[in-house]
């Protein structure tokens, strides 16, 4: 590691970078001891402010130099003079996320401070190293349900464009719409609709399985990969830690109980900076579980009997929403309510963005909520005009992009409001109905896929966008939504009993 720099963006200056020494020791082996920057302070040479009043903080960009922070959790703390504050509350903090090797940026958008003199500023920058788990290792990508990939996908293809490979389920087999997630060696894992777990290898120009697993489970989700090769799968009302899973001799560690849970998601697992993780898993009749690693269950609540959809925030703080109209925000040591917001009916599953802001729609209607840890704050509104049918994906720049039946949306949080970017209605030739929701490559490229195994590709150049490539790779049937392996692959299923690598 060599140096950090700060971007401060008052309205009436030009951009300016200041860069500053940072030399931590290395980062540690997952479980030691986590390091922490001292604080670094930004004093204006000759005593002039850094801002004069009158002045707005838009945003602070944080840019990391030179070093490797990949798959860790940042929680960078902001500091103004002693007698700045926002919202009565100083210092102002920020928790961010570095999604891969390559990230040097993170851009976090502040809120205005309004008319203030600022001359000083420090910096506290908190990091440890999360646990290499996968290159996909949840059904959205990660806890947060981002959707983020932390590598590259493949924006351009071959005109026409081709399959790497195509592979055709074996009589007495069928694949459903869970998303495939994908192991740090590229071993791809999945659910199948008769209950059974599998392993495929990708050898290139085909795929072969390394082994199945039946669970005999009636509704069996994609597995959530976990530290030492192993996963977690959950069905019907039962969960599994599965080890050994990049051999071809997977076996089963233990099962737990959680009757009465009814149609689970994939498990969602918070890993703290001791590398302590604890695991979670909702149903469609209010049921929430939390498990400890050795499937002991740390508590159980139930809200209603309505379906509940996790994320958890950068802080483990777990916040899901109901289709009753609900955002709940609860303690992750006993399941005690630290908040909650009524917005409005059928909600969706939450997003966590970089900044920690929580993102929802219902509706034509998107909606942001900052998380205060006692309480929330509903930061906009923002009315789309079309009716969002997929959880919210978040790009690495805070951009966030949701899918309707047959269009995909861009959206910018400003702090206090919200900005529809751009909207692309894809062609009605290529069926475009029942999209997923959309995969976000490392460089921000954005993949969906939809009926008749149609994939598309695009580019996000900011108010307007670039279709890459868009068309049809099969006949019929549903996809699942993409996921994003080694070299680049784009990995996707559905019923209509094909894996297709891209």
């Amino acid at each position: 590691m060599s140096n950090y720099g700060l971007y401060y963006q008052p309205v009436s200056y030009p951009k300016d970078f200041i860069t500053l020494p940072f030399v931590p020791p290395a980062l540690p082996p997952y479980g030691s001891q986590i390091f922490k920057c001292e604080r670094r302070n930004l004093t204006a040479s000759g005593g002039v402010p850094v801002m004069t009043a009158g002045q707005y903080l838009q945003k602070t960009v944080f840019e990391f130099l030179d070093i490797n922070l990949s798959l860790s959790h940042l929680i960078i703390t902001l500091h103004l003079d002693d007698a700045v504050s926002y919202n009565n509350v100083a210092p102002f903090g920020m928790v961010c996320w570095d999604y891969g090797t390559t990230v040097n940026r993170i851009t976090v958008t502040t809120y205005n401070f309004g008319a203030v003199n600022i001359t000083n500023w420090a910096i506290d920058v908190l990091a440890f190293p999360l646990p290499q788990t996968g290159l996909w290792s949840y059904a959205n990508a990660n806890s947060k349900n981002t959707r983020q990939s932390v590598i590259f996908g493949t924006p351009l293809l071959p005109n026409p464009p081709l399959t790497k490979f195509d592979y055709l389920a074996p009589v007495g087999q069928s694949f459903n719409e869970n998303p495939i997630v994908v192991g740090a060696t590229g071993l791809m894992y999945f659910a199948e609709d008769n209950g059974r777990l599998i392993c495929l290898t990708d050898n290139g120009a085909t795929a072969s399985p390394l082994w199945t697993i039946p669970t005999g489970y009636t509704n069996l989700v994609s597995p959530t990969l976990a530290t030492n090769n192993t996963m977690y799968a959950v069905g019907d009302n039962i969960i599994r830690l599965v080890e050994n899973i990049d051999t071809a001799t997977p076996s089963t560690v233990w099962t737990t109980s959680l009757s009465p849970l009814t149609f689970p998601p994939s498990p969602i697992i918070y890993y703290n900076e001791f590398g302590d993780a604890s695991i979670y898993v909702s149903g469609s009749n209010g049921y929430i579980y939390a498990l400890e690693t050795d499937g002991s269950i740390r508590w159980s609540i139930t809200i209603g009997t309505t379906a509940v959809k996790l994320a958890v925030n950068f802080t483990g703080t777990v916040v899901f929403a109901t289709r009753a109209n609900t955002l709940y925000a609860i303690n992750t040591l006993d399941g005690s309510t630290k908040w909650t917001r009524v917005i409005a009916n059928n909600l969706s599953v939450p997003s966590v963005g970089i900044n920690g802001i929580i993102y929802v729609f219902a509706g034509t209607n998107v909606y942001a909520v900052l998380d205060n840890g006692t309480t929330s704050t509903l930061n906009w509104t923002l009315n789309t005009t079309t009716i969002p049918t997929r959880s919210i994906s978040i790009g690495s720049n805070g951009r966030l992009y949701l899918v309707s039946t047959n269009q995909m949306l861009a959206i910018e949080d400003n702090g206090a409001s919200g900005t529809l970017k751009w909207l692309y209605a894809i062609n009605p030739a290529l069926a475009p109905d029942a999209l997923t929701p959309i995969t976000i490559g490392l460089d921000g490229t954005l993949y969906t896929t939809g009926d008749y195994a149609l994939a598309v590709c695009v580019t996000d150049n900011d108010t307007t966008f670039v279709v890459n490539w868009a068309f049809q790779v099969l006949a019929g049937g549903y996809s699942s939504p993409c996921s994003i392996g080694l070299n680049k692959r784009i990995y996707f299923g559905g019923d209509h009993g094909h894996i297709i690598a891209l």
